[in-house]
């Protein structure tokens, strides 16, 4: 079973760049990785629902998704909005991309619940240690 690593946050938050580079650095230290990103999954089922229940049901895909593959590493990116999100995804390390304090979408705002355990806080999206996070991904999950 793959180690499932989660990268959120509010929207903007530099989540999927991060994710693109976490999982290029992931491969380039021999480990198979696949990416899974919420926007990409939306796109897929065409399921734009941004309720409460659509964006459990979005959970639920993301769970189902990282328990089916074959590689060593998963690394997803959703908001994460709500604890039951991150409960039902289940990860085995969280990286919250706390880079900014409002987004676009209100909706999205005033859901939006700062995780109450994580590996890693990320508040500044410019001095971004990506060698450290693999470290620490590895020393944490033992790959």
């Amino acid at each position: 079973m793959a180690i499932k690593v989660l990268v959120m946050g509010l929207p903007g938050a530099g989540k999927t760049t991060l994710s693109n580079t976490l999982s290029n650095n992931l491969i380039d230290q021999q480990y198979t990785v696949k990416r899974i990103n919420a926007d990409e999954i939306r796109t897929a089922y065409d399921d734009w629902d941004f309720s409460i229940t659509g964006r459990l049901r979005q959970a639920y895909r993301f769970f189902s998704m990282s328990e089916n593959i074959n590689e060593d590493i998963v690394v997803c990116d959703f908001i994460a909005p709500i604890s039951e999100s991150i409960e039902i995804f289940k990860p085995d390390y969280i990286i919250w991309m706390d880079t900014i304090k409002n987004c676009r979408y209100e909706d999205t705002q005033e859901l939006f619940v700062n995780p109450k355990e994580f590996n890693i806080r990320i508040q500044d999206f410019t001095n971004i240690d990506i060698d450290n996070i693999v470290n620490d991904i590895q020393t944490t999950t033992g790959l």
